[in-house]
């Protein structure tokens, strides 16, 4: 159970490092995952499920929702309340025109350091 604790204290400590908590913010889920596997990679740490990531990252922060919205053409399911902090920002529309933000995660965490293991 020790190593579980562990793993959700990486998590919250690489959310902390590498997240935003915005209202406007939202981020594919596979992409946000595919950045923590990465970082994980790199760090030499295992690496989650996708289903344990979810599962962690709703615990983590209880305030994100789920949705599922068009990006490049297609449907994805993403996080909405969250983004990375480093990235590139684009904006997206919803279907009555609002503004979204989304950011792109794998270009900035390969630049990145992993010093919040």
């Amino acid at each position: 159970m020790l190593s579980g604790r562990r793993s959700i204290s990486k998590l919250g400590l690489w959310l902390e490092a590498e997240t935003v908590s915005t209202g406007s913010a939202l981020v594919a889920q596979d992409e946000l995952h595919a950045a923590y596997a990465l970082a994980c990679t790199k760090a030499n740490q295992p690496i989650v499920t996708k289903q344990m990531f979810g599962r962690t990252l709703k615990r983590l922060r209880p305030e994100l929702r789920e949705a599922q919205r068009m990006i490049g053409g297609r449907k994805r399911w993403v996080y909405l309340g969250i983004g990375m902090k480093n990235g590139s920002v684009e904006t997206l529309k919803k279907g009555d025109g609002t503004p979204l933000e989304r950011e792109r995660s794998l270009e900035s965490l390969d630049q990145g350091d992993s010093s919040w293991w």
